[in-house]
């Protein structure tokens, strides 16, 4: 029997975490591009050994990352560690806040996906159409920039452009606030001293690039009440929203929350909600959920329907869901094509326009999703209309399997008619059963 001593294994790879060490730069189209062949965008298999690869790519990635980061830091954006009061030295997960986020009095909460970095919506289409396009670059300073308030508001809170608007006042003072959450980096990587992704542990420096991943420690790598993305969702709500504990939070206590968010994180939030309605129900404006995991009947499934408080509750947060909350989905149909799903999820579905990616799915359709949060800030009346299942699951399923198999062209796709494509108005249904603006 044949084996290799330790000094003999191969030397796990490393890479340089700059974009020109790796042989690439940013262009006038803000894709990033190989030096060596402008017109030729992101390589990833460089190697026949996967291990090669993944770190090559983990490089690739860090760079993004970083630029990212950079960017919304200019745009005012400051890093937060949690649990609060952590020092740098500390076992923490950071997350992102508007610098003046304790004295808004509309904060929007964006719970992003359990296995993106912070920052990035997806690597694939920062490669394929620009950095600010497939990160919240662009969607951060849209909240922040944010559209024209509706002009000739009345003295009773109306518009003489948009009657039906009811409008109030301490609405139109200011942009809302800003809170990014970190369900993905929640590995304590003791050796960098800091928060990591589950594919980032994979691709930290072993002994050789054939011995396994380093063991994660649920004791060491972990961070107090951030061990998992349903405990950060809860310590978003009871720490940074408000204060369980008589402390201080993060933000106003009485500021009107928004809530944005992706896959099981945003599932994961509303459950919260939900358990914990009658805390939040005269705070909470609305949801968007983006690729939703959740159903309705699995949100009350530890109510006891014998009781009647539990009952009372479950009608009022019902009622939100199906009144203030909305999902987008995967669909080759239209931006904002209405979907099936009400039924199992208990609130209206509309298409995101992505056809082929489910982490894309944000990048298409929150411009729309922004638009209907200022919508529900302006008006405290308004509420998603009903609307009968256009499809059953069945034939929705069916038509999905028919699908065109390649990308079909969607607006907005560049940095410009990303920021500019918004509207005001009141969102109605058309003949064709798209929500548009009035």
């Amino acid at each position: 029997m044949f084996r290799r001593l330790p000094n003999h294994l191969p030397k796990d790879p490393t890479f340089p975490t700059d974009l020109e060490g790796l042989g690439y730069f940013i262009n006038d189209k803000d894709q990033i591009r190989q030096i060596a062949n402008p017109d030729q965008k992101y390589q990833f298999k460089i190697n026949r050994n996967d291990r090669v690869n993944d770190v090559y790519k983990e490089a690739m990635n860090t760079c993004a990352r970083q630029i990212v980061l950079k960017r919304l830091r200019d745009l005012g954006l400051e890093e937060v560690r949690l649990p609060l009061g952590s020092t740098e030295t500390d076992k923490h997960v950071p997350i992102l806040v508007s610098p003046d986020v304790a004295s808004k009095k509309h904060v929007i909460v964006f719970f992003p996906e359990r296995h993106t970095d912070m920052g990035v919506l997806s690597y694939r289409v920062m490669g394929d159409e620009g950095i600010n396009i497939g990160s919240i670059v662009n969607f951060v300073q849209c909240i922040m920039k944010g559209p024209p308030p509706p002009s000739e508001v009345t003295a009773d809170g109306g518009s003489d452009t948009n009657p039906k608007w009811a409008l109030a006042a301490e609405f139109l003072v200011g942009r809302p606030g800003i809170v990014i959450a970190n369900p993905s980096q929640l590995i304590w990587y003791r050796g960098g001293g800091r928060a990591v992704t589950d594919r980032e542990w994979l691709c930290m420096p072993r002994e050789s690039a054939v011995h396994e991943p380093m063991r994660i420690d649920e004791a060491r790598n972990r961070v107090e009440g951030n061990k998992n993305f349903e405990e950060h969702v809860q310590y978003i709500f009871e720490h940074v929203l408000s204060s369980e504990d008589g402390d201080q939070p993060l933000c106003d206590p009485r500021a009107k929350i928004f809530v944005i968010g992706q896959e099981y994180p945003g599932s994961a939030a509303l459950q919260y909600m939900v358990n914990n309605w009658m805390g939040w129900r005269d705070r909470i404006r609305c949801v968007a959920l983006i690729n939703p995991q959740h159903s309705l009947e699995g949100l009350f499934s530890t109510f006891d329907m014998n009781a009647p408080g539990d009952v009372a509750e479950r009608e009022q947060a019902t009622d939100f869901i199906a009144r203030r909350t909305r999902a987008y989905r995967l669909s080759h149909k239209p931006l904002e094509t209405v979907m099936s799903g009400r039924t199992r999820l208990g609130c209206n579905v509309y298409s995101s326009g992505e056809t082929l990616y489910e982490e894309s799915v944000f990048v298409r359709c929150w411009p729309s999703v922004l638009d209907w949060v200022d919508v529900c800030r302006y008006s405290v009346t308004f509420a998603e209309p009903v609307i009968d299942e256009v499809l059953s699951d069945e034939e929705d399923e069916k038509t999905e399997q028919e699908k065109p198999k390649t990308r079909s062209p969607r607006r907005p796709q560049t940095e410009e008619e990303q920021l500019t494509a918004r509207f005001h108005g009141e969102l109605k249904v058309t003949g064709e059963g798209a929500v548009a603006g009035a």
